[in-house]
């Protein structure tokens, strides 16, 4: 994906195209013709990037907003005789001035192509970080995110709403650079770290706007200062790790191997020493705890040898743990036989302490198939945490929507079966969500919900709303789990229009508040359970949100007691919204869990309203001309 300063680059070229020239803006794929018309003709006022994100500003305060995703392009050209017809799948096309001194833009493949206001602009930018590229930038926002966030220092420089603009390659870079690990978490760094990073961020950045490629070398270790020829990658530049697996490192001089960690690839080249620096400082310490049972046996008791048993046991990888707790039992042998007499209180101490050290080695033998320390683990966990809580958040949808959200986990734990996934596609202003409720309770379900929350995010938007559960129902017959079913419901809802589809796959049914009766309807969408049946059929549910309807989503946790029938939970359920209704909206997500939430069930999404009279809980969503309150437990 293009980084921060391709698209800084790309928006300097189109003001210096199109800026105060009157544009003929078409759209010859077809997608982006109706909002093409609305800017066709007017002048362009300039263009500017925030991070990943551009904008062409048009007078009259519009905007049209990139991202160019995986796979787009923006070509400019600046002058050309004349322009030629459209070649490919182009999206938007920008033209001004006349033959023999004409200048065109296609924009082909991009992610995101879309019309906003001044407002709509304001709030794409406000779930932006800080951009190292923007003289406005605000590094304290980012580094306030940093030094409170357990998860990997590699994993928040990639976050968007962290920071800016930053890819993987210079988030590679700028750590190898700094001599970082990626995987440290990002509350253990100094501000002084931080503040270095971003210093060296602005410079390799603006470098890389200048030249149009990434550039990350020293001055000597360039290809001529050092001998060597030039890089050849598609990426191009002269950069330290990025791509460069099992080459020579070219801060060393000597191979090297990378090492790529996560779920994207996160490239280092620790030195030996800073590799086995820890497992040193801590065999010394175990040392110096036997020289001072040999120099002062009054004051060091050898038990103190099991502090550094148990921090190693938290902060060394898996390679180095088994050969540390050898070294812990010889320096403990050596302690016992510098004691002057071994009484059995002595002896009771070795004992434990030699049993320790074997539960420490079991744990270790048992990491080594993991691949993870403490630390680095805990981290890693975290990060996965994360993400899965990220794709349950609503995302932020046009002026005159709202949306109220909260996830709360009954049994404390953040990994366990219920999850929610959401996007809001812009070019067709439409919300797509879906409830899960994975098979399993507790952490048992944890493993699959964080691995079914990845794949239905992926498809969420990605397929049409007719075939996401086909797609999801497919996706689970390939995993071949013993436990391996789940329930659903799915809402795709126009924004513009009002108009829904709501398909159920075994899950509770969607039910809808109509506000001219003031009366509570389930939705008729049934469908198999998710992972049990192939070629599974799913009914659907269609209706228009008028001004004031509540469409309601909902957990089998919320209607699910024992010895009580489910109808019964349902009607206790909708009972208790009504009288929330009293209340308004805000907070009525997390009191009408408190009033019906079982302390036994998994996490829940749970809900969430809009403006005031109207009432709903899940995701709530009011136009206004329309309200649409989506609840999710």
């Amino acid at each position: 994906m293009p980084e921060g300063h391709t698209l800084h680059r790309l928006a300097g070229e189109l003001s210096a195209t199109f800026a105060g020239r009157a544009v003929r803006v078409t759209s010859p794929q077809g997608r982006f013709a109706e909002s093409a018309a609305l800017v066709d003709g007017s002048v362009v006022t300039g263009a500017e990037a925030w991070g990943k994100h551009l904008f062409v500003a048009f007078e009259g305060g519009r905007f049209v907003h990139v991202h160019l995703g995986l796979y787009g392009t923006f070509l400019v050209h600046p002058v050309v005789e004349e322009v030629p017809g459209p070649v490919g799948q182009v999206r938007m096309r920008l033209e001004a001035g006349a033959p023999g001194a004409a200048s065109y833009a296609d924009l082909r493949g991009a992610t995101t192509c879309a019309l906003l206001t001044g407002a709509e602009r304001a709030a794409v930018v406000a779930r932006q970080g800080p951009d190292p590229l923007r003289a406005d930038a605000e590094p304290d926002l980012a580094w306030e995110r940093i030094r409170r966030s357990r998860a990997p220092i590699g994993g928040l420089l990639m976050d968007q709403s962290v920071l800016a603009g930053v890819g993987n390659v210079y988030r590679a870079e700028v750590l190898f650079r700094h001599r970082l690990d990626p995987m440290r978490p990002g509350r253990t760094l100094r501000v002084s770290q931080w503040q270095a990073i971003w210093t060296d961020l602005v410079e390799l950045m603006r470098e890389g706007v200048r030249t149009g490629r990434i550039d990350t070398v020293r001055p000597k270790h360039t290809p001529e200062a050092m001998g060597r020829p030039p890089r050849r990658d598609d990426h191009g530049g002269e950069v330290y790790v990025y791509r460069r697996d099992q080459r020579p490192c070219q801060a060393r001089v000597q191979p090297g191997p990378a090492r790529k960690d996560a779920q994207m690839s996160r490239y280092s080249t620790p030195g030996r020493f800073r590799e086995h620096r820890t497992v040193l400082v801590l065999g010394i310490l175990a040392a110096l705890v036997v020289v001072g049972v040999a120099l002062a046996p009054r004051f060091t008791p050898f038990s103190s040898l099991m502090i550094a048993l148990l921090l190693g046991s938290i902060v060394l990888n898996p390679r180095q743990l088994p050969w540390f707790v050898v070294w812990v039992l010889g320096m403990l042998t050596i302690a016992l036989t510098l004691q002057e007499t071994i009484t059995i209180r002595t002896a009771g101490a070795a004992a434990v302490q030699f049993v320790m050290c074997v539960i420490v080695l079991a744990t270790a033998f048992r990491r080594s198939r993991l691949g993870v320390a403490g630390f680095t683990g805990e981290s890693m966990f975290v990060d996965l945490r994360d993400r899965l809580l990220r794709q349950g958040r609503m995302p932020r949808l046009p002026e005159g929507w709202h949306v109220e959200s909260e996830l709360r986990s009954a049994s404390g734990t953040r990994f366990a079966g219920d999850f929610v996934v959401a996007t809001y596609l812009e070019d067709d202003e439409r919300l797509e969500l879906v409830v899960v409720d994975v098979s399993g309770k507790g952490d048992q379900a944890g493993t699959r919900a964080l691995q079914l929350s990845g794949a239905f995010g992926g498809l969420l938007g990605s397929v049409g709303p007719e075939m996401f559960l086909a797609s999801a129902n497919d996706y689970l017959l390939r995993q071949d789990w013993a436990e391996g079913f789940a329930t659903a419901v799915h809402l795709s809802l126009l924004l513009d229009t009002g108009e829904y589809e709501v398909r159920s796959a075994g899950h509770p049914p969607a039910v809808l508040r109509a506000a001219g009766s003031g009366r509570w309807s389930v939705l008729d969408s049934t469908g198999a359970v998710l992972g049990l049946l192939p070629a599974a059929e799913f009914t659907t549910a269609r209706g228009r949100l008028e001004r004031g309807d509540s469409l309601l989503l909902y957990t089998d946790g919320m209607v699910e007691e024992p010895r009580r029938d489910l109808e019964m939970g349902l009607d206790r359920l909708l009972g208790e919204a009504e009288k929330l209704l009293c209340g308004g909206v805000d907070g009525s997500a997390a009191r009408l869990v408190e009033q019906l939430g079982s302390r036994d069930d998994d996490p829940r999404p749970e809900p969430c309203g809009g403006r005031r009279p109207v009432w709903g809980a899940g995701a709530g969503l009011w136009q206004d001309s329309r309200v649409a309150d989506v609840a999710q437990w």
